[in-house]
């Protein structure tokens, strides 16, 4: 089964529906954000504005 033209309408036309059209750059957006730290987080390049939870031991012993 391939996905042809009028899925990929459909897809569209309900994704608009649900979210309206001025929502859906900053959807966008917030996801290629997300995709952007992912890709930091995995290369271990971290930026410092961002925040870092560090494992810590339990020290109470």
């Amino acid at each position: 089964m391939t996905i042809g033209l009028w899925q990929i309408l459909l897809v569209g036309l309900v994704v608009a529906a649900l979210f309206g059209s001025r929502h859906i750059p900053a959807l966008a957006a917030e996801a290629g954000r997300g995709v952007a730290s992912l890709r930091r987080q995995l290369a271990g390049k971290a930026s410092a504005d961002e925040p870092f939870d560090e494992p810590t031991a339990d020290r109470t012993r």
